[in-house]
């Protein structure tokens, strides 16, 4: 996909332009960078927390990067937006996506979008025939907006991993043939 439109260049109405780049064990710090910030602006959003990932080093990142297919959104200046996916272990034809997230200043603006359609069109062109996501019960918003995407809940529902009280809902998109769904 790489570029939507020159970064350096504001859109029609102002706004910064955003690129999408794979991630690269290269490409580790902004990565990190990325990640820290999501874990701390949406704490519960995510399973993991800051405090894990504000340990790992260098080593950890590129093993992480190397386990997964990660996206960023990026201007001129700034890493704005991540996402990855990962190999279910139950079937090849499958994948998750996870970790989304996107800079306050940045929502509702389709860089989340972007980043997710950016995986599922890697993943149709890898043979793959679902997407999976888990979205926790609380984020009301994360599930509006995947099923304007595309995705419908399983009716799969467990508790969190290690957050008491919480629990999470298994949602899918099946990859057409020729494209999205």
């Amino acid at each position: 996909m790489g570029a939507l439109k020159c970064p350096n260049e504001p859109d029609d109405v102002g706004r910064p332009q955003v690129r999408l780049d794979s991630v690269a064990p290269g490409n580790w710090e902004d990565l990190r960078s990325v990640r820290l910030r999501a874990l701390t602006d949406a704490p519960r959003a995510f399973v993991s927390e800051h405090s894990r990932e504000a340990g790992w080093l260098e080593e950890d990142w590129r093993s992480a990067i190397q386990q997964a297919r990660w996206v960023v959104a990026r201007t001129a200046h700034d890493v704005i937006g991540v996402a990855r996916s990962n190999q279910d272990t139950e079937s090849p034809e499958r994948r998750y996506i996870e970790a989304v997230w996107v800079a306050p200043e940045f929502r509702r603006l389709g860089v989340g979008g972007k980043l997710v359609h950016w995986l599922i069109d890697r993943e149709r062109s890898s043979g793959i025939k679902e997407v999976l996501l888990w979205v926790i019960d609380s984020n009301d918003y994360a599930r509006i907006f995947y099923l304007k995407m595309g995705f419908r809940s399983t009716g799969r529902t467990q508790p969190v991993p290690e957050r008491e009280k919480m629990a999470e809902e298994l949602l899918v998109y099946v990859i057409g043939r020729w494209g999205f769904r």
